[in-house]
């Protein structure tokens, strides 16, 4: 290793100004995310864990109420949509923490940088 290779990080140039711009994007994102997740639980617990279906006991009744029948039951949404808005719930979980996690790789990749008069090597 050599006197040119620095890996702290530094607070020069414009890496204080990427730093608050990521925390500010991951006050923005988790912020979103809080305000998002009251609408979809309302919407799963209408659609997944929806009650007022489960006392059709015949498949008329269960159609006519606009219910999917299976398995000798009645629900609100078909087999398919239900595994689909279980996926979904995972899928709004994952994705702020794979983007917090991206900004974070950004603003260590930025503080981390080499300064540009390093590669000048004028007179």
């Amino acid at each position: 290793m050599g006197d040119n290779v620095k890996l702290n990080i530094k607070l020069i140039q414009s890496n204080a100004y990427a730093a608050l711009i990521v925390l500010v994007l991951l006050a923005i994102l988790f912020m979103s995310f809080y305000s998002m997740m009251k609408p979809f639980a309302m919407t799963y617990n209408a659609f997944y864990n929806d009650s007022k279906y489960s006392g059709f006991l015949n498949q008329t009744s269960c159609d006519q109420s606009g219910g999917v029948w299976r398995d000798a039951a009645c629900y609100a949404l078909d087999e398919r949509a239900s595994n689909l808005l279980v996926k979904i719930r995972y899928y709004w979980l994952v994705a702020p923490i794979i983007l917090a996690i991206g900004f974070i790789l950004w603003l260590v990749t930025v503080a981390t940088k080499k300064d540009p008069q390093d590669f000048y090597r004028g007179p």
